[in-house]
């Protein structure tokens, strides 16, 4: 397993979303500290080189100020688009290049990506999540 580019950004958690807080290795739910807790979200992207993904898209997000870390959560979704012929799931597989970014003022967090799944040139995707990366809509082309 390896870890490939990784992007870090910050923002306000969206509205209706509480703060979590994990517990070291495991990532299980555990109390914040006292203190710990601010207003914003940190959220990482990188891409995961594994035995069965060329690369994967994966997101981690803190809201103790990097203190703890929630579970690796794949975001690249699937498409039709990610089809090629030797690939035909529709799984984005081989992605890299996430870029994250927070919406100042809803806190809506959109994660842009380069991807290789496709018969000729790469193509650029993004997915955008509305509750503070928990689930996620996409992936959509930005052609």
């Amino acid at each position: 397993m390896s870890y490939d580019k990784e992007w870090i950004t910050a923002g306000p958690r969206p509205a209706g979303v509480n703060p979590t807080c994990f517990t070291p290795f495991t990532h299980t739910v555990s109390t914040c500290a006292d203190g710990v807790v601010g207003t914003d979200r940190l959220y990482v992207t990188y891409s995961l080189f594994t035995e069965t993904e060329s690369a994967a898209i994966y997101l981690q997000y803190s809201d103790d100020q990097a203190r703890s870390w929630s579970a690796p959560h794949f975001i690249a979704g699937s498409a039709e688009f990610c089809g090629p012929s030797w690939s035909p799931s529709g799984r984005c597989n081989d992605s890299q290049g996430s870029q994250p970014t927070v919406n100042p003022t809803t806190g809506q967090l959109w994660v842009g990506f380069q991807n290789g799944d496709t018969e000729d040139e790469d193509q650029y995707l993004v997915v955008t999540s509305k509750d503070g990366g928990q689930t996620f809509q996409g992936p959509y082309r930005v052609d």
